[in-house]
């Protein structure tokens, strides 16, 4: 024990016998060492007379009391030579909490409580301890451990003048009781054993018997308890088949008890708030937030943020404290990642420990099923501690880049090892036919933290300022979208039994909305966009179905919140986004396709036996890796004659569900595996993107002979047309119109790439020059003269530079695949060196990612939505041939409008001619009329 110097002419440690023999001052004693002056003489240093002892008697008559009277809790650690005068020793040996937990106030307790007690300040604790050990003697046996002292204070519960109720709440509990006495005993028993064993933070045995003595429990508390058991409505037979209470009633009566218990709140009022906060349905989230930081500062003014295990206490009043305090934990982190609120609970302002399974089960014969939820609280418990440290780098302002990305990656850690730490009950897929009631909302929880953290991580990669932050931030935008649809596909394989479970009211699926429908708006990968839209979609009509068809409310705030923007995104902007594309594409449809059957369309041959040309089946693009996807549309596939697109036109109507199973394209083939038809590609995840491979992986490619698309390949059932490798070029192979690249990856195979030569300038070359094939490995002289410029395969007019590209050099190579003499090749499109080892491995780690979760799974489409794609490119079809008959009436329109200009001018022209020819006549017989005038009058002059 700490050296603790008592000041002179101390009557309650009074002075040793020696001392006080030779009248000296007895300094520097304590009860366990000796004064100074026996130190130094080395003589034993003896008191005769005990120091004064306080009766028991008071406290132990009234053992209920203690805890509404202003006290000094003591410190953990107690003086083994006053451990029998500590003032709660009567009260270790039962093993009962006080009233005071969840009992109402009786008349001696109202009107103590216009004094309640608050907390003192750390600063002064110790020194009011100090003090009180020598102005009062009931402190005398109650030392502390220094730098943890602890002291209640007497405050005044309220303002002076104010009215206030003797027992607040009650008028609300007689009312609650008339509408909910019939049916209570079912409500209570329903909670402890649906809600209870998942969030324990009542004490069963307290709360019953309070509950049958007379209804002795505090009103506000009685209010929230049986408003948040009205949820439970339906789990029994019994109530089923009552019409259940106005939800909205009942709680405005709990509400209207808390807001008249704050005005005197005790520790009753705590689990009141709690409970309230547990609500569902959320009526108010701003009431929800509010209460949080009053449950918060109640709480810490309640000196519930202090570790109660050493106290001596009963230990069923330990356990009830730390429950209750992580309670309020539970609800301040969850509700702050949520709502958007900081949390109020920082870290290193509370010693309290996490519950261990004998704080929750007292009894050491409790059911599995409460054994069970026990271990599911614990372990939100410690998740709740990982989202407190993850929420920090949400709300700083000031983001340091050396710091950061150390705390994401031991949070990510953390995460890892918590996931690891679960029991088989609590993974998901256990195969445990009996559910823990609770464990569906804590593995959401978990989705929703890492959601978060790979959020943060985006967030941080995008103001880095190193030199591959477009790839770092590419990296962590695909783990985010892939978190986001982990989310998606929980959610959606909820049952109607998980969907009855206990939940935390807090609404992390908004999160996973506004992350999807970013993902929609900004990602310029229709595979992407597509795979986004689809998920949002799925996300939203689970959402509806759980709350109309199982009551489950939980998703009602985030349709509220997003309908408007889902619709949108889902709805009209679709609808703009393929009319733009419509108009946009709609002169290079419509002039620049040639017929089916023209030569035009034919595959072209090189001419000397090698690989065959794919038919350009796009238009000209700039970058496939930021606008490639969106240059494809459904429209461009019509008319074209590969792909058996046009096979379409022969089933204007969707084929219906029963004879599906008929269709040749979809029909169960090779191990089970299902191929679907080709409308159905742009739901692929593998054929409108850049599919990174391994070369082994490539070679294990095969073809369809049912599908008429040649330049498709298939792993398992997945269609692939476009491969992204990287690898080390090993030998480089020269021919008069092509070049053959051979890339060894390292994973047991080679694979050739194919890069084409410009046709315009070989016509020239190949006349004055001989072909020169360069040896394997030898990379030929692509410095000579003789060396043409390279194109892309799809895009003629698109130059690739591939000069660098000599044996030993590491790049990444991107294109179109086709196969020769059975052998599975690369026709190159786009070529990108490898800039570092980093880059390197991490294009190994998205290989490897990408052939475990998406390859390695079939894709599987439900009849639904073949049936939804067939519409949808039944529609595209129509509004194409739609746009021609507009077209063609817009050309006959104006075929008409210029035969009827050409009439109308032509009528203008006759009737003009037929003017002038009368004018001519007019002028005519004028003339002659003129002229034999003058000949009259000549005559007459001749006479």
């Amino acid at each position: 024990m700490p050296d603790q110097r008592r000041p002179y002419r101390s009557h309650k440690v009074p002075a040793c016998d020696r001392c006080r023999r030779f009248k000296r001052r007895c300094t520097g004693g304590t009860p366990d060492q000796p004064c100074v002056l026996c130190n130094l003489q080395d003589v034993p240093c003896l008191i005769s007379a005990s120091p004064k002892t306080r009766g028991g008697t008071r406290r132990s008559a009234k053992p209920n009391q203690e805890r509404a009277q202003p006290r000094t809790v003591p410190s953990p650690v107690v003086d083994v030579h006053h451990a029998a005068l500590s003032p709660v020793e009567g009260e270790v040996a039962l093993d009962h909490i006080g009233t005071n937990y969840h009992g109402s106030a009786g008349e001696d307790q109202s009107k103590s409580k216009v004094e309640l007690s608050m907390v003192a300040s750390p600063v002064i604790s110790e020194d009011i301890q100090i003090l009180e050990r020598y102005m009062s003697s009931k402190a005398s046996s109650m030392p502390s451990v220094a730098g943890t002292p602890m002291v209640y204070m007497k405050v005044r519960g309220w303002s002076e003048g104010l009215a206030i109720s003797e027992n607040p709440g009650k008028r609300q509990k007689e009312t609650l009781r008339q509408i909910l006495n019939p049916y209570a005993d079912e409500l209570i028993r329903l909670y402890f054993e649906e809600i209870h064993p998942a969030f324990p933070i009542l004490d069963s045995q307290s709360f019953l018997e309070l509950y049958r003595s007379g209804d002795k429990l505090s009103p506000a508390l009685t209010c929230e308890f049986f408003a948040l058991s009205l949820i439970l409505w339906q789990h029994s037979p019994s109530l089923r088949q009552f019409p259940k209470p106005d939800s909205h009633f009942i709680w405005n009566l709990a509400v209207e008890a808390l807001q008249q218990d704050f005005l005197a709140p005790g520790l009753s009022t705590v689990f009141a708030v709690v409970l309230d906060m547990m609500g569902r349905p959320v009526y108010s989230v701003l009431a929800n937030t509010i209460n949080n930081g009053r449950a918060v500062a109640l709480a810490q003014s309640l000196g519930l943020n202090r570790d109660p295990t050493k106290w001596k206490r009963p230990a069923s009043e330990k356990s009830l404290r730390i429950r209750l305090w992580w309670a309020v934990v539970i609800h301040d982190r969850w509700s702050s990642f949520s709502h958007g609120i900081p949390p109020i609970i920082a870290k290193g302002q509370y010693d309290v420990p996490v519950p261990l399974p004998r704080d929750i089960l007292p009894d050491a014969n409790q059911s599995e099923k409460h054994a069970r939820g026990a271990d599911c609280f614990i372990h939100l418990c410690t998740l709740t501690n990982i989202l407190g440290e993850v929420l920090p780098l949400t709300y700083h302002l000031d983001v340091d880049q050396k710091l950061i990305w150390k705390q994401i990656r031991r949070l990510e850690l953390d995460l890892c090892e918590w996931e690891d730490s679960l029991p088989a009950h609590l993974r998901p897929g256990s195969g445990d036919q009996t559910r823990t009631s609770g464990s569906s909302s804590l593995r959401l929880g978990y989705l929703s933290v890492r959601l978060l953290l790979h959020r943060i991580s985006l967030h941080v990669a995008t103001l880095s300022d190193e030199i591959d932050r477009s790839e770092s931030t590419r990296y962590h935008l695909a783990q985010l979208r892939r978190s986001a649809q982990d989310v998606v596909e929980y959610v959606c394989f909820l049952t109607k039994s998980q969907l009855q479970e206990f939940w935390l009211p807090s609404h992390h699926l908004i999160l996973t909305v506004i992350i999807l429908l970013r993902c929609t708006v900004e990602s310029t990968e229709k595979i992407v966009v597509e795979s986004c839209k689809s998920g949002l979609r799925r996300l939203w009509t689970k959402l509806q179905n759980a709350a109309e068809d199982d009551g489950w409310d939980l998703g009602n705030i985030c349709i509220t919140q997003c309908a408007e923007s889902v619709s949108k995104i889902l709805g009209t902007s679709a609808e703009l986004c393929r009319t733009q594309k419509e108009q946009r594409l709609e002169a290079d449809v419509f002039e620049r396709t040639e017929p089916a059957n023209s030569p035009a369309r034919a595959p072209r041959g090189t001419g000397n036996g090698m690989a065959t040309e794919l038919v350009p089946d796009i238009l000209p693009f700039a970058n496939p890796d930021i606008s490639f996807d969106n240059q494809w549309d459904m429209g461009l596939w019509y008319g074209l004659g590969w792909m058996d697109m046009d096979s379409l036109s022969q089933h204007r109507r969707p084929i219906p569900l029963k004879d599906q199973k008929n269709d040749p394209m979809a029909t169960p083939n090779n191990d089970g595996l299902v191929f679907y038809p080709a409308f159905c590609y742009k739901a692929s995840p593998t054929h409108f993107s850049w599919v990174k491979m391994a070369a082994l992986d490539v070679h294990r490619l095969k073809r369809r002979p049912e599908f008429g698309d040649q330049s498709t390949l298939f792993y398992l059932n997945h269609p692939i047309r476009f491969v992204s490798v990287m690898g080390i070029i090993i030998a480089r192979t020269e021919y008069p119109r092509l070049t053959i690249l051979t890339v060894d990856d390292s994973s047991g195979a080679t694979v050739d790439v194919i890069v084409h030569k410009s046709e315009t300038i070989l016509d020239v070359s190949s006349a004055t020059t001989t072909p020169r094939p360069a040896a394997a490995g030898g990379g030929g002289d692509i410095q000579s003269p003789w060396a043409t410029p390279h194109v892309a395969a799809t895009c003629r007019s698109s130059a690739v530079d591939i000069t660098r590209l000599v044996p030993g050099s590491v790049s990444q190579i991107k294109g179109t695949l086709t196969v020769f003499r059975a052998t599975v090749q690369l026709q190159l499109e786009r070529v990108f060196p490898v800039r570092d080892t980093n880059a390197e491995m991490r294009f190994l780690d998205q290989r490897c990612r990408f052939l475990v979760e998406v390859l390695s799974t079939p894709w599987i489409l439900t009849d639904e939505e073949v049936t939804q794609l067939r519409l949808e490119a039944d529609e595209e079809e129509e509004k194409i041939e739609e746009e021609q008959e507009r077209s063609r009436r817009r050309q006959r329109k104006r075929s008409k409008r210029e035969e009827k200009d050409q009439q109308q001018i032509q009528k203008l022209w006759e009737h003009e001619e037929r003017r002038r020819a009368k004018e001519a006549m007019v002028c005519k017989d004028a003339g002659v009329k003129t002229m034999r005038e003058i000949q009259k009058r000549q005559a007459s002059m001749d006479r």
